[in-house]
Parts: C-alpha cells; structure tokens; sequence
C-alpha cells in the first residue's frame, strides 16, 4: 500500500477489523481492507484480505495466550493415522484436506485424491489451515 501511495500520489482509505472470540486471549484473524479514493490515479487499488493467526511450528492456545512450539509428533505419523483423501495443488507442491478452503482458489489443482503419506513421500506438504486442522 506504502508504494502504491508514494508512485501514485494517491489517498488511500483502509481498515483493519481484529477477529476474536468473546473470552478468548488471542484473536484469531485479522481483515484487511483498502480502497483508492483518488478518482485520477492511474491504478486503482482495491484489497479485502483475511489473514488467519496461524503459524507453521507454532501452537496458539486462544483461550489462555499461550504460545508454544508444537510437539514433536512428526507429521508422518500424523497423516497416516487419518484415514482421509487430499486434494493436491500441484504448483505449489501442496496439499489440502477436501474441506479446506482454499481448494476452490487452486488452478491446476488435480481432482485424484490420494493419501497423506504417499504426498509427503513425493515432497508434498500441507497448507498452513489444513496442517493446523490435522493438529486436532
């Protein structure tokens, strides 16, 4: 946004709502928001993101604040005791769960499902929501 507004002269109006649960220490998203509202700037920028509170190798307990590494418990180990399919997004050399949402934004995603093990055999790892769901 910084560089949008420095090369274009332009104003930009932006909001950012913190997402948390009544009770809960920790929020659990934040949604970014910005317009142009500059009518003569030759790129217009327009954005609405959610970003989750998430992190690889790291385990966010919400309701008490308590920021811990995850366990040791190797994700082998994790993904051959579900007995679920994934859907692959080939590009990025990821995998997702079938109720991730992310599956729908995937270009080339491939509609054959196999399991975890076989993935991470082949040097695929999971989404960042989809690990953090695997964790449960």
């Amino acid at each position: 946004m910084y560089n949008h507004v420095k090369k274009y002269n332009d104003h930009v109006l932006y909001r950012v709502t913190l997402y948390q649960e009544e009770g809960k220490k920790l929020a659990y998203g934040v949604q970014m928001e910005a317009k142009s509202i500059n009518e003569q700037s030759a790129e217009r920028l327009s954005f609405n993101v959610f970003a989750y509170n998430i992190q690889p190798g790291i385990d966010l307990c919400y309701e008490t604040g308590k920021i811990v590494k995850k366990d040791s418990l190797d994700l082998l180990s994790r993904l051959s005791k579900a007995e679920r399919n994934y859907v692959i997004n080939k590009k990025k050399k990821k995998f997702h769960l079938e109720s991730c949402a992310s599956v729908c934004y995937i270009d080339d995603k491939i509609e054959k499902y196999e399991k975890g093990e076989e993935l991470i055999n082949k040097g695929y790892r999971p989404c960042a929501i989809c690990d953090s769901e695997l964790r449960k």
